[in-house]
């Protein structure tokens, strides 16, 4: 992997979107819950995000391989698919992508089928489709954004307004906290963002996401006591008993976890048996309520 600087600051927000399609094609058997719909929108999302992105405007924040990765994917409608088949680390990432994304979608619409009124939050949306997925497919007027790269909001909103003409609102962590309740999101997805956060700041925002929102699903590093020093950003067992979060009808921290984990860590493992590597130390962990 090039090294992040080479991608600019939106660079690896959109190497996650290309390569996101490519694998949710290519791991077909292992998510079940994208349909043919929701493959479509994530199609003719990145299509329309490509085609902004290769104007000049944003030609430096790309960064070097971000620009490469815009040109290479323009030029080459194979050239995604070859990368996540062939390419070593884009081969486990995009997969992750996937089964992330999967769980995004599954946890969304059961929580929208039990309450309609969903009011949704994506926390370090980057390019993710998951909003507008949600947005077009239910028809949701109050979804919000919330990243830190100030060129992402303009992007994703003008995006988001050429594919289907509803926009997400952006705001900010903080103005997310100064909302008054019966205008503040009752639901909040957080994937790819928090694990480059301090944990010391995630601790902080998990602990409000805690407190203010009925529902959540969100992505950690978690790693095992003995291995904690070893790994930035990531969570261990104590960690996580220490935060008290109130996730999915917890009664014991550690079982918790292991349930929370079992479904992803099968998927992986079935579709790439040679690389638990990419699970062994450090892995993704999603807790939700």
């Amino acid at each position: 992997m090039s090294k992040e600087s080479d991608f600019g600051s939106i660079g690896i927000p959109l190497s996650c979107s290309i390569f996101l399609e490519c694998a949710l094609d290519a791991y077909k058997p292992y998510i079940k819950s994208i349909g043919d719909e929701t493959l479509k929108i994530v199609h003719e999302w990145n299509n329309l995000l490509i085609s902004l992105l290769k104007t000049n405007k944003y030609k430096s924040i790309l960064g070097k391989t971000g620009n490469k990765l815009l040109h290479y994917t323009s030029e080459n409608i194979n050239f995604g698919n070859k990368c996540v088949s062939t390419a070593q680390d884009v081969n486990v990432q995009s997969l992750h992508y996937a089964l992330r994304f999967d769980k995004s979608v599954r946890f969304l619409r059961d929580k929208y089928e039990y309450d309609p009124k969903l009011k949704l939050c994506d926390l370090g949306v980057g390019f993710s489709p998951l909003s507008v997925v949600f947005q077009t497919q239910y028809d949701i007027k109050d979804v919000y954004c919330i990243d830190i790269v100030p060129e992402i909001a303009d992007i994703y909103t003008e995006t988001a307004y050429k594919l289907y003409g509803n926009t997400p609102n952006f705001i900010s962590w903080e103005t997310l906290q100064t909302m008054q309740k019966k205008e503040r999101p009752n639901t909040i997805v957080s994937v790819g963002c928090l694990p480059h956060i301090p944990i010391e700041t995630q601790k902080e925002y998990m602990k409000q996401i805690n407190d203010k929102f009925d529902n959540f699903f969100l992505e950690i590093k978690y790693t095992k006591q003995s291995q904690k020093t070893n790994t930035t950003n990531a969570f261990s067992l104590s960690d996580l008993q220490d935060l008290c979060l109130d996730f999915e009808n917890i009664m014991d921290v550690e079982i918790a976890v292991k349930r929370n984990a079992i479904s992803y860590l099968r998927k992986f493992m079935h579709a790439k048996p040679n690389r638990a590597d990419f699970i062994n130390n450090c892995r993704s962990l999603f807790l939700s309520r």
